[in-house]
Formats: C-alpha cells, structure tokens, sequence
C-alpha cells in the first residue's frame, strides 16, 4: 500500500476509498441523511431564534453538506 505525503494526495487518496470501498461506501451513504438532517435542524433553530433571514432550508442544508463535503479535499 503506498502512503501518500501530500496533503492534497492524502484528501484524494481518502475521497478514492471512498468510491471504491464498498463496505466504506455504504457507511458513508447510511451517515450522510443524518448529518443533512443534523445541520437542517441548526439551521431551524437559527431560523427561530431570528439569526436566519428567510430561505429555503432544505436547500441550504443541501449547500451547507457539499460545501463540507467539498472541505474533506482540503482537510489537512
């Protein structure tokens, strides 16, 4: 198995076994509604508190989870 130095290296070594792995891949499937719906939450909470002008939740949480989603290449 080769290690990968870079950190770029390692965000897209780590993002391949996340295609490619299949038991990894079910695990991330399973966890990712959850995660959407934990941040959907924060986001009605800070809509009911008045810190959140008024928009389309669901999108947001939808834009919120690929924009970290996006972060786990730049994670290190």
């Amino acid at each position: 198995i080769a290690v990968a130095t870079h950190p770029q290296a390692r965000a897209l070594a780590f993002l391949q076994i996340d295609l490619t792995d299949r038991e990894f891949l079910e695990h991330a499937q399973a966890a990712s509604p959850g995660f959407r719906a934990g941040i959907l939450g924060l986001l009605r909470d800070a809509r009911a508190e008045g810190r959140l002008a008024p928009c389309h939740l669901p999108s947001l949480a939808r834009a919120i989870q690929s924009t970290l989603n996006g972060s786990v290449l730049d994670w290190a």
